[in-house]
């Protein structure tokens, strides 16, 4: 009920976040019906530049997911990979307030929007392995050929994103 979250631009803040967060939140819209899952991820944030009308220096941010490759998830891929994700870490909450409107959840989040796309090429596969494993502090595993359990690569290149908290 309490919004006294606050935005969060401190590179070392959205670190702890991406490193800290158990899974992704995928928003997905095909029509008017709206699906969500929520997957394991590993991810890529590093400086670069980002054409915003002039190019500006950024934060790129790469999420990277290992899914199967049938169902509900790739249909709604394949009529729109335009979605929108968050990640959060739930603090737990106040409620040290006399008033429901002084209760709050103790967050820290990030929301945002982004593109998501098969990675075919073998090297980018490679590395989103390294990626996802690293962020579970596990080594790499061998990559999941297996004719019979087939894995599909997918790649969302974050577009715009909002990071707040509230401790």
């Amino acid at each position: 009920m309490s919004s006294s979250a606050v935005e969060v631009t401190d590179p070392a803040v959205l670190e702890e976040i991406l490193s800290s967060s158990p899974s992704c939140r995928i928003g997905f819209a095909a029509g008017t019906t709206p699906y969500i899952v929520n997957l394991c991820y590993g991810y890529e944030w590093r400086t670069g530049f980002r054409q915003k009308g002039v190019d500006d220096e950024a934060w790129v941010l790469n999420l990277y997911f290992i899914t199967a490759t049938k169902g509900r998830t790739i249909d709604f891929l394949r009529k729109n990979n335009l979605v929108c994700f968050e990640l959060d870490i739930v603090h737990g909450h106040d409620g040290s307030g006399a008033i429901a409107c002084e209760w709050g959840m103790k967050y820290q989040s990030i929301v945002g929007l982004g593109i998501l796309e098969d990675v075919e090429d073998e090297e980018e596969r490679r590395k989103a392995l390294e990626l996802f494993f690293g962020h579970y502090g596990e080594k790499p595993r061998q990559a999941c050929d297996d004719e019979a359990e087939p894995k599909r690569f997918l790649r969302l290149e974050v577009t715009e994103y909002t990071a707040r908290q509230r401790l």
